[in-house]
C-alpha cells in the first residue's frame, strides 16, 4: 500500500523565437518530475504557421531513443515513452523545433493536447503522477525582406543567393517594403 502522497509535477511549454524561414526549437521544462517510468501525450500547433522539425535534448535521464514521436496532419505530434525512470527537479525535458513558415507572423501558440493521445505520466509503482501544464508559443520576428535583384557597385547584377560577402547597406527608396503582417 502506497502512503505517501504524489507531487504534483509542473510541465511547461516555452517561448522561442524566429523568423519566416528559419528552425525555432521550443524548450519544454519540467518541475518535480520524478520517477516518471511512463508517459504519453499530444502537442499541437498551427500546421498553416509552423512544420514540426523533430526533437532534441532530453533531459531528466530521459532515453530520447526509447520515446514514440508520431507527427500527424492538422499540426499534432504524439509521445510516447516507457524506460528508464524521468527524474528533473526544475529544467529542460526536452525541445521540439519548428521550421517558420512563410507568411506567419505575430505569436503561434504550442499547446498541450488530450487528442488523438491523452496526458499521462506515471511512476515506477504505474501510479498517476498529477501534473499542472502550460502551453507555450513561437513568436514570429518580422521585419525587413529582400527580394529581387540587387546593384552593387562593384560587381554585375546579382540574385541575392550569389552574391559574394560584401558590406551591405540598406535605404529605403520605395524598392523595398517592410514586412509589417
Amino acid at each position: 500500500v502506497k502512503t505517501t502522497c504524489a507531487h504534483t509535477a509542473v510541465l511547461t511549454i516555452g517561448e522561442a523565437g524566429g523568423s519566416a524561414g528559419s528552425i525555432v526549437c521550443v524548450p519544454v521544462s519540467a518541475n518535480g518530475l520524478s520517477d516518471a517510468v511512463g508517459f504519453q501525450f499530444t502537442l499541437a500547433f498551427d500546421p498553416a504557421k509552423l512544420t514540426y522539425q523533430g526533437c532534441t535534448s532530453w533531459g531528466g535521464g530521459c532515453n530520447g531513443a526509447a520515446v514514440q514521436i508520431t507527427p500527424l496532419s492538422g499540426g499534432k505530434v504524439t509521445f510516447v515513452y516507457n524506460d528508464a525512470p524521468v527524474n528533473l527537479d526544475n529544467g529542460k525535458f526536452f525541445e521540439i523545433c519548428f521550421t517558420v513558415n512563410a507568411g506567419a507572423a505575430g505569436s503561434v501558440p504550442v499547446f498541450w493536447s488530450d487528442s488523438p493521445t491523452l496526458r499521462e505520466f506515471s511512476d515506477s509503482e504505474a501510479e498517476a503522477i498529477p501534473c499542472i501544464y502550460t502551453n507555450g508559443a513561437v513568436v514570429v520576428n518580422v521585419g525587413w525582406t529582400l527580394s529581387g535583384v540587387l546593384t552593387y557597385p562593384h560587381y554585375s547584377t546579382q540574385t541575392l543567393t550569389t552574391l559574394p560577402d560584401v558590406p551591405l547597406f540598406l535605404v529605403y527608396s520605395g524598392d523595398a517594403g517592410r514586412d509589417t503582417s
